[in-house]
């Protein structure tokens, strides 16, 4: 049941439903829309304890932060040498975006995503940071004055969409590039140089990501055509010469009337 209230700031819906004969409360919401959806929620959670699926003594509010706070705490107390790690990739990847939701409604694909959704391949993916980068971001990692992310956002947390894009389109500005080009252009970019340069496609198409390595070979192995030429001598072939088995059992060509000594073993038998 959806009760309406007036109010000084605006109108709010209070919802309410029936648990074993009595009216209990499950929320107040800004918007009908949201009532609806959590009176729905509600009674398929009802559904879910009926059937086992669920504890009776499950807390409908008890949020994602409150159950990592505790978890964080337990493994403080016993002195856990990833506590510090964890604690610091929730904080910053975790809470700002799922810290409010409810713990029952957190799913894989809740958590395994981007700023912009799931990733393409559904799997967490880990970027490596190379050689030529690797001391800007040691630099740059001793003047962050103990933040965890190297490149932070407004109070130390992740960068918005904005908050990238507008340093990108600058930079490109300043190289003097078309403004057309996009931030995942950057992505192509290196492929292109990684290709161009020698890599192995295998690899990059690790690092890219890819489901299978002919998708990366369907957009970069054009860039580098040569590049298979250099495995043309790897594995080497020893090639016999006359008067060993190679000459023995090669074929005898048309109008050739030398008998080989295959044919005078044959003759013989």
């Amino acid at each position: 049941m959806i009760r309406t209230i007036e109010r000084a700031g605006g109108t709010r819906f209070q919802v309410y439903a029936q648990r074993a004969g009595k009216k209990v409360y499950v929320g107040t919401f800004d918007a009908k829309r949201e009532a609806g959806s959590a009176e729905r929620r509600h009674v398929v959670t009802q559904e879910q304890i009926a059937a086992g699926e669920l504890p009776p003594e499950v807390d409908l509010r008890r949020t994602l932060k409150s159950a990592t706070d505790a978890w964080l705490d337990v493994l403080e107390r016993r002195r856990s040498r990833s506590w510090a790690t964890y604690r610091d990739h929730i904080r910053h990847y975790v809470e700002p975006a799922l810290g409010n939701a409810p713990l029952v409604s957190i799913t894989k694909t809740k958590i395994h995503r981007g700023r912009q959704g799931p990733a393409k391949s559904g799997r967490v993916r880990w970027i490596p940071i190379l050689d030529t980068l690797l001391p800007l971001v040691r630099e740059l990692a001793l003047k962050r004055g103990g933040d965890t992310l190297v490149f932070p956002g407004e109070l130390g947390k992740p960068r918005s969409k904005p908050g990238v894009q507008y340093p990108y389109k600058q930079a490109v500005e300043r190289a003097g590039l078309d403004t057309k080009l996009r931030f995942h252009d950057l992505r192509h970019t290196f492929a292109s140089h990684w290709v161009l340069d020698g890599g192995d496609i295998f690899r990059l198409s690790k690092i890219l990501g890819h489901s299978s390595v002919v998708v990366t070979q369907k957009f970069y192995a054009h860039l580098a055509p040569e590049a298979w030429e250099q495995d043309y001598g790897r594995v080497s072939f020893v090639l016999p010469a006359e008067g060993t088995v190679y000459a023995l059992t090669r074929r005898k060509l048309a109008g050739d009337s030398r008998e080989t000594a295959a044919d005078s073993a044959s003759k013989s038998a």
